[in-house]
């Protein structure tokens, strides 16, 4: 809840970096072996990326574990009309637990629990609107969220159509999992 908090009250940095970028084209490759981000070990970074007439392009950006979980992303991201955009990341690891000790959250106890965990995600569409498939995999089972986002790039001006579909044995742990102050009937 206080990383999405933070998320929420951070000044919106893009109208900031926009104007800045204009007209530059940049290449960025770059490796760490093992580095700290807020709190986050993260071991093996690799990201290779371009930023090319507005947009930018994710050739690699991985790593072989963020606080133990192995993540991978790739896409092209544009917020011009007509340009298409597609990313797709993936994370997979043997627990949520460490990740949530890092990042201070209340019971990692319910995350050894989930077992192994893994996470597909796409992206596509340009910047009236994205489709959205996630996949998640936990507690023996598997959690998906598909459909489309009307005006991504709103803060709060959104339009969501999508549908959740849970296959999991114990859906209440995951909801206990992602929204602590639930409390379920």
């Amino acid at each position: 809840a206080l990383l999405a908090r933070e998320l929420a009250e951070a000044p919106a940095l893009w109208p900031v970096m926009k104007p800045m970028l204009e007209g530059l084209d940049l290449t960025l490759e770059g490796k760490a072996e093992q580095l700290v981000i807020r709190g986050l070990p993260v071991d093996g970074l690799v990201l290779d990326a371009g930023w090319t007439g507005g947009a930018l392009t994710l050739r690699d950006a991985s790593a072989n574990a963020v606080a133990g979980i192995r993540v991978k992303g790739s896409g092209h991201l544009s917020d011009k009309d007509g340009e298409s955009s597609h990313l797709t990341m993936n994370a997979a690891g043997p627990t949520l637990a460490p990740l949530l000790r890092a990042l201070g959250r209340p019971d990692p106890a319910l995350a050894e629990r989930l077992g192994p965990v893994s996470v597909e995600a796409r992206l596509i569409g340009d910047a009236n609107r994205l489709a959205v498939d996630i996949r998640a995999d936990a507690l023996g089972g598997s959690t998906q969220l598909g459909g489309t986002i009307g005006n991504p790039a709103a803060r709060t001006d959104a339009q969501l159509d999508v549908k959740l579909r849970s296959g999991l044995p114990d859906t209440a742990n995951l909801l206990r999992l992602l929204v602590p102050e639930w409390r379920g009937t």
